[in-house]
């Protein structure tokens, strides 16, 4: 899964987007297909984590309870020890 940033926050911080050069289909875990049905937009985001600065891109997708979800693609990258 991406990194994802919902609308909300991307309004409320006016951050401005992109629009992906080949947009998605989206599904949820169960397989059934995501409401917004097609990612097609971005934006790129400068995080601090204890320290450390990375660039990232989020796609723009409604999720709950969190306002940004680091993703597969971040935990490869990255490769982090969870405890």
């Amino acid at each position: 899964m991406n990194t994802t940033i919902t609308r909300i926050t991307i309004e409320e911080k006016r951050i401005l987007t992109k629009s992906l050069p080949k947009p998605f289909n989206i599904y949820n875990s169960d397989e059934s297909r995501n409401k917004e049905k097609t990612i097609r937009e971005f934006v790129s985001l400068e995080i601090n984590l204890n320290g450390h600065i990375k660039q990232i891109d989020a796609v723009v997708l409604e999720i709950k309870k969190t306002n940004l979800f680091l993703g597969h693609d971040w935990l490869v990258e990255h490769n982090p020890e969870v405890d």
